[in-house]
């Protein structure tokens, strides 16, 4: 049997995203891309605590509601989706519902609106008990993608 755990400290973070705004989906991939343990800007630089800092990121772009569903359905499975809430077809509320209503665990962050250099985000855990919002910064997104692919991970192992 593979070690999961081992697999989930060191494999590639597979990211599904839909942002239709180029500005937003430049600043997810930076964000996703930026070297672990600095914040960047006036902070300076922070520790990282998260149990996948050091995992690579792989995003794979769909163009929206439908496609999200349709590879959410399709398998192999993501660790995170991320999707602007106003995608065409479905939005990405309707393909939460849609997921959660299949029992599909992947835990989702529905990207609500871009202020400056923040994102203002729904957060759906991967149990689906739950929707959090959240404003973040470029840090606390790429730590939040990180948390939730380590959850998801750890809860398809269970």
């Amino acid at each position: 049997m593979t070690d999961l755990k081992a697999s989930t400290l060191s494999s590639s973070i597979r990211v599904l995203v839909a942002e239709p705004t180029d500005s937003i989906r430049t600043w997810i991939d930076l964000a996703l891309h930026a070297p672990v343990g600095t914040r960047g800007g006036a902070a300076g630089p922070r520790a990282n605590g998260s149990a996948n800092a050091n995992a690579e990121t792989t995003a794979e772009d769909v163009s929206d509601g439908r496609d999200v569903r349709d590879r959410l359905f399709a398998g192999p499975s993501v660790d995170v989706v991320i999707a602007n809430a106003r995608l065409p077809v479905l939005s990405a509320m309707q393909v939460l519902a849609q997921a959660r209503a299949a029992a599909l665990s992947v835990p989702f962050i529905v990207i609500r609106g871009f202020h400056g250099r923040r994102l203002h985000i729904f957060v759906g855990q991967p149990d689906g008990a739950r929707l959090t919002s959240r404003v973040v910064d470029a840090t606390e997104f790429r730590d939040t993608v990180r948390a939730l692919a380590h959850e998801s991970r750890r809860c398809r192992a269970a």
